[in-house]
């Protein structure tokens, strides 16, 4: 999506030296008011110099119905600098004409800057440029280089020294922006504009001419938030990141023998408690303990084969649950799990750096990206208290590849975590893209494995359901098949134990698997935690 904060109608410009124009509202404002000064310099005033022509400039937005400030353009336009370059014979550089720092540009400033009674006698100065006529010209502004708008940074003698934000402008092939040293923010951006005069050829030219000036971002905002799955009461829901995590990580390594052992494991229960409980009789004498004589058991039968899922998803939740306790007490999982989220939480960025994937941080005059030569590929940034941080800086094709983000808390490197796997910053100048990330998306394990013994209680489970109408105890108790006392009474218990051996009951299903061992000295060393990225 387009990143426009200030809008297409907060610096566009038009201005006429024609003796008479028109403001936002339609209504004529004399070119030279009598309350402004004149000096010999303000051509407005005066002839116009025989081999010369005159354009004039002003910030604002001639299609805005009525007059009006935008408080925004005052925040984020804190600086304007002018240039004007002699285009070459091929159209592909230019020599430099004149370069000026636009006056009384500062937070107090109005806008639209496009009525010219409002306009002080700097700005009006400073919005008109006289020209040789009979060359091509390249006509650019742009906003928020003042160094003063960032920190000083030391130079190699250890005195601190303004930030040298544009180099090699004398030519327009080598003009360059430079990120500063200290992160850009919203208030300060870059903005340019830039437009060609052609004062070439044989169709007579007029001796003013008017420019139109759209200043835009020429940077570029990524923000990176964490994704938290919330509870109703609005804390975090950690847990369930984390048995999501484990499901989709080395769960399903074992989960298609696991839904194999479920399926023969529920198959024997039902065959033994048909075969040996309810249809198998010694004397006339059913040998199991239900009460009532209306075929209780076929309906406990009926209700075991009618929840299978119901006991698969019972035994799968012992099984990634136990890994959760075990995985989130462990500190590489606390790291990321949470994201530090305290406001005293740094992160650098590892950019590729290799030839023209670095981290992009010039920007010609004409868009084209760069990285300069010498400088590090590793960008360092704060944390929001929320989690959130955001990168303003400059994109283009083949750069920005970031390799790793390296979160730490301030002063204590020993506490870092690292994600990788992060997509490309493709997007192009003047957008805003939001990169959301599952910090916890996906867990891994190279634990050894184990044979274990998973078993799910029926009771238990089945406590939890209603059957026609009535809870599970309700029913089972009016059924005959429960009694007071619990399920089964101790000696009950015993007794169908014995006759169907100590390896089948009527409380219980149970699987045997090998599954990861984590119940060791170092777990953090056996588990790897992975992440999911989304661009919104």
């Amino acid at each position: 999506m387009k990143y426009f904060q200030i809008g297409m109608w907060c610096v566009t410009a038009m201005l006429s030296l024609a003796a008479c124009t028109e403001d936002l509202d339609g209504n004529p404002i004399p070119e030279t008011p009598s309350d402004v000064p004149t000096e010999e310099s303000d051509t407005e005033a005066g002839e116009i110099p025989e081999g010369k022509f005159v354009v004039s400039y002003s910030v604002g937005d001639a299609s805005m119905p009525t007059r009006g400030s935008d408080p925004l353009a005052a925040e984020h336009i804190q600086s304007l600098y002018h240039y004007v370059y002699v285009r070459d014979k091929n159209a592909t550089g230019g020599e430099l004409f004149l370069k000026r720092k636009i006056r009384g540009i500062n937070r107090s400033t109005k806008w639209p800057i496009s009525n010219r009674e409002e306009m002080s006698w700097e700005l009006r100065q400073d919005l008109q440029d006289t020209l040789d006529d009979g060359l091509d010209y390249r006509v650019l502004f742009v906003a928020n280089v003042d160094p003063a708008h960032f920190k000083k940074v030391m130079d190699e003698s250890g005195k601190l020294v303004p930030q040298t934000l544009v180099t090699g402008e004398k030519n327009y092939a080598t003009a360059r922006l430079l990120l500063p040293a200290d992160p850009l923010t919203d208030n300060t951006m870059y903005y340019m504009w830039e437009g060609e005069i052609i004062r070439t050829g044989s169709t007579p030219k007029p001796a003013s001419e008017n420019q139109k000036v759209l200043l835009r971002r020429v940077v570029a905002r990524t923000d990176f938030k964490r994704e938290v799955v919330m509870n109703p009461d609005g804390t975090e829901h950690g847990d369930r990141n984390l048995y999501n995590a484990i499901e989709r990580g080395f769960y399903q390594t074992y989960a298609a023998e696991l839904s194999n052992s479920i399926t023969g494991a529920t198959n024997n229960f039902c065959k033994d408690l048909r075969a040996k409980v309810i249809d198998k009789t010694d004397g006339n004498k059913a040998k199991y303990p239900f009460k009532g004589e209306n075929g209780e058991g076929n309906m406990f039968l009926k209700l075991i084969e009618a929840n299978r899922d119901l006991i698969a998803q019972s035994i799968k939740d012992l099984i990634i649950n136990k890994y959760v306790r075990l995985i989130t007490p462990l500190e590489k999982y606390k790291k990321i799990g949470t994201w530090y989220t305290d406001g005293n939480s740094r992160v650098n960025i590892t950019y590729e750096s290799a030839a023209g994937r670095g981290y992009a941080n010039a920007l010609g005059f004409d868009r084209r990206p760069a990285h300069v030569e010498g400088s590090s590929n590793v960008v360092k940034l704060s944390v929001d208290p929320d989690g959130m941080f955001r990168i303003i800086g400059f994109t283009g094709a083949g750069y920005n590849e970031i390799n790793s983000l390296r979160f730490y808390q301030e002063n204590d490197h020993n506490s870092f975590f690292e994600l990788t796997g992060i997509p490309r910053l493709e997007h192009g100048l003047n957008e805003k893209r939001l990169y959301v990330c599952d910090p916890v998306w996906k867990v891994e394990t190279t634990a050894d494995l184990k044979k274990e013994r998973i078993t799910v209680n029926i009771d238990n489970l089945f406590k939890k359901m209603t059957v026609n109408g009535k809870t599970w105890e309700e029913f089972m108790m009016t059924k005959g098949i429960y009694n007071s006392g619990g399920w089964l009474a101790k000696d009950e218990e015993l007794t169908l134990r014995q006759y169907l051996g100590n390896e089948c009951s009527l409380l219980e299903i149970w699987i045997e698997s090998r599954l990861p061992n984590l119940e060791v000295k170092k777990p953090d060393a056996l588990i790897e935690v992975y992440q999911n990225w989304v661009v919104k």
